[in-house]
């Protein structure tokens, strides 16, 4: 049976299409069938990290009975299937949950990269989805809107896995993990730390998992991916921190 799961955020620019791009590939490395849809209709971000932004199938095509939805799944070199939304901002929601939900069977997960904030393109995706991811900052802004998300949520009767703490430097500004996994009542499942390297794979119109798979956030990203596809997965260089521990 199919998992719908949302990759989700109340506040934008917390990061949440990186992630959501970099857990449906680290999950698609498991061996999983999985595709990643953009939810974000009206500013889809998927496409434009990838540099698919010229001639590609959308979504948008379904609901205009121009394509068929298996027609504008495009095959990332990862494995992973990706469903584009239409940066040409001509959108039409109404038929999202439908078309989403109608992958039923297809695939064994169904990712959805939500957009940011709570408005009419959110309800439908928490509408589609059994499950969801939240992302925030570790700071008050993203925390306290990642709360009223969850309350959203689960007043819909769906599941919040947990949060997915990123963007983290470690300064004395930010709230640390207790606090927040107090705040919003749901246990922390990786950190991200702030990396350059986003920028870089950004600018590459790369997937960071995909093509610099032994980068230390790679690693936290596939412990995560074989967590939600009920996979045993041993981060690398936490394994070298305990060897070396084990020396001294």
């Amino acid at each position: 049976m199919t998992k719908f799961l949302g990759i989700m955020s109340a506040k934008g620019g917390v990061g949440k299409t990186t992630t959501a791009l970099n857990i449906a590939t680290a999950m698609a490395g498991f061996n999983s069938r999985v595709v990643l849809i953009d939810g974000n209709l009206s500013t889809p971000h998927i496409g434009v990290h990838l540099g698919l932004v010229k001639d590609v199938k959308s979504i948008n095509s379904v609901f205009n009975n121009e394509e068929s939805l298996m027609d504008v799944i495009y095959q990332h070199s990862s494995g992973l299937g990706i469903i584009l939304g239409d940066i040409s901002l001509k959108f039409n929601s109404n038929q999202f949950v439908k078309t989403v939900r109608s992958l039923n069977g297809l695939f064994d997960y169904v990712i959805v990269d939500s957009p940011a904030g709570m408005n009419n393109d959110t309800l439908n995706v928490i509408e589609c989805i059994d499950k969801a991811l939240i992302v925030v900052n570790p700071d008050i802004l993203s925390c306290t809107e990642g709360l009223r998300l969850i309350r959203l949520i689960e007043s819909k009767n769906k599941t919040v896995l947990g949060v997915i703490l990123n963007k983290v430097s470690e300064d004395k500004f930010e709230i640390n993990k207790k606090d927040i996994e107090i705040m919003l009542g749901k246990k922390i499942l990786i950190e991200i730390p702030e990396d350059k390297i986003f920028k870089r794979v950004l600018s590459e119109g790369k997937i960071l998992v995909h093509s610099y798979p032994n980068n230390k956030i790679s690693e936290i990203y596939k412990v995560l991916g074989a967590y939600l596809v009920g996979k045993e997965y041993k981060n690398k260089w936490k394994s070298l921190m305990e060897y070396f521990k084990t020396q001294k």
